[in-house]
């Protein structure tokens, strides 16, 4: 397992001349993850400059390329002097393999199913064949390597081309040297051998032989050497199905054939051409169809697909556990009474954390905190008053004469600091006036904010006579006497 950019690299699925294709999974953030197949390049050939050229060739030219019977391109990563190219992922096998298997267990590849793959694989280069550039200039995209190998067949029953690394396209930066030859020889058309022109019709050429050997079961062109297939394929003499499979219509030898015309103007003109002639001869298999016969056939390719997915999830499971280190879980903030008022939590700065809005939402907290206790005390003070369990104040003389009157609330807890004295005075009392019962607190009326709640009414007072007084009448000292309910009440012969 290897980490490139943001791609694992996994287990390898299959090898070629020039790369290795990988299992890998492209991973996001917050466990997103996509399975992908990642082409690396042999390490013989990754600092050489022809081979990095044709690979980044392969990748601008399947970006160009959208359809479901393409293999689409999703990135190009340069790691540690290295090209990797990530491609869509398509669980299933390729072509050589499906067929190599009903081999195994004797059998062919039923001629419905062989003809919906041939459909796809048609219909996926003709996508090529038009592709064009982002102003609309033709690409000129000519496959070149159309065979089995380059083939995927999925369990949903579709057909994707692959490989587009020996293209010939108007936008590549490698060219084919003189003599030299590029591509699989059984499935190459005349004039690839003869160094002529070629064209889109040379890719219907291998798609006819990749027809003709699904329809028989056998090889097209065999032979000891690469100069006797070569030889074979320049003749060009080549026998109908039908006569290797008695199973194969007539009408289907005349497509193949054509298709397989040594002479590219004998051949059909386009992909799409030789297309629209099979589907009105053979009725192609369903989709769920072929995705059956895929799953039956290779069972075993695919159960080790399956075993590789699932030790490439397990092992980004592992991956992504030991990335989360502790520092990246959240911390739990202690909030101490100094905070509110340095704006601080455990020693940082209150702001950047919990941003000003939050700031002055703590602070606009404390200070409805602190309103709330004073209300509370205050009523704490105005309920006993209004139950008549307050004793009238003592008076006390002053210097002046007047007097003052120390309104005391009851005692709410020890520790209440919040709750202070309230002290009342009416120097304006008349001596007159009538002490008594009356005298206590009233409940003010019920109406506009003040409804339902107890409002405090000063007291009057009565100034005593003064000590030597002759008003000072015996018994009146004290003058109040207190009842049975721990009233104080001032006595009628002190009047």
């Amino acid at each position: 397992m290897q980490l490139i950019d943001r791609y694992v690299l996994q287990a390898p699925l299959a090898q070629g001349g020039m790369a290795t294709v990988h299992l890998g999974q492209m991973v996001g953030v917050r466990g997103f993850a996509r399975t992908v197949a990642i082409k690396r390049l042999h390490s013989h050939l990754a600092e050489s400059p022809d081979a990095r050229g044709m690979f980044l060739d392969e990748a601008r030219i399947s970006a160009r390329i959208r359809h479901r019977n393409v293999v689409s391109i999703i990135d190009v990563v340069e790691h540690d002097a290295e090209l990797f190219l990530v491609m869509e992922y398509v669980h299933g096998v390729s072509l050589a393999v499906l067929c190599a298997q009903a081999k195994e267990l004797g059998e062919s590849v039923p001629l419905d199913v062989a003809v919906a793959i041939t459909l796809d694989i048609l219909d996926g280069l003709q996508a090529a064949h038009e592709a064009t550039t982002e102003d609309g200039r033709p690409l000129e995209i000519v496959h070149r390597d159309v065979s089995p190998q380059n083939v995927m067949v999925g369990t949903d029953g579709m057909a994707r081309v692959v490989d587009f690394g020996i293209a010939k396209a108007a936008v590549r930066s490698q060219t084919t040297r003189e003599g030299q030859l590029k591509g699989k020889l059984r499935y190459m058309a005349p004039e690839q051998f003869l160094e002529r022109e070629i064209d889109t019709r040379t890719d219907v050429y291998s798609a006819a032989v990749v027809l003709w050997e699904l329809a028989t079961g056998h090889p097209l062109v065999s032979g000891s050497s690469e100069g006797a297939i070569v030889a074979k394929v320049l003749e060009g003499v080549i026998a109908a199905p039908s006569r290797i499979s008695p199973h194969v219509p007539a009408a289907l030898d005349a497509i193949v054939l054509r298709g397989l015309a040594r002479e590219p103007e004998a051949r059909f003109a386009s992909a799409r051409e030789m297309a629209t002639a099979l589907r009105d001869v053979v009725p192609p298999a369903a989709a769920r169809d072929v995705g059956h016969f895929v799953e039956r056939v290779a069972r075993a390719p695919l159960a080790d697909r399956a075993r590789l997915l699932a030790s490439a999830e397990r092992n980004e499971d592992e991956s992504l556990k030991a990335s989360a280190s502790p520092a990246s879980e959240p911390r739990a903030l202690t909030l101490r009474p100094t905070d509110l008022s340095t704006k601080t939590i455990d020693g940082a700065d209150l702001a950047p954390r919990l941003g000003p809005k939050a700031s002055s939402v703590t602070a606009g907290r404390v200070g409805i905190g602190i309103v709330a206790a004073s209300f509370i005390a205050l009523l704490a003070f105005a309920i006993p008053r209004s139950t008549g369990r307050i004793a009238s104040p003592e008076p006390s003389l002053t210097a002046k004469g007047s007097t003052s009157a120390a309104l005391e609330p009851p005692s709410v807890s020890p520790s209440s600091s919040a709750v202070s004295t309230l002290t009342v005075s009416d120097n304006a009392a008349s001596t007159s006036e009538k002490v008594g019962a009356d005298a206590l607190p009233r409940k003010a009326p019920k109406s506009g904010a003040a409804a339902g709640r107890n409002v405090l009414r000063p007291r009057a007072t009565v100034e005593p006579p003064t000590k030597g007084s002759s008003s000072l009448r015996p018994g009146c000292n004290p003058m109040f006497s207190v009842d049975a309910n721990g009233i104080r009440r001032v006595k009628p012969e002190c009047l």
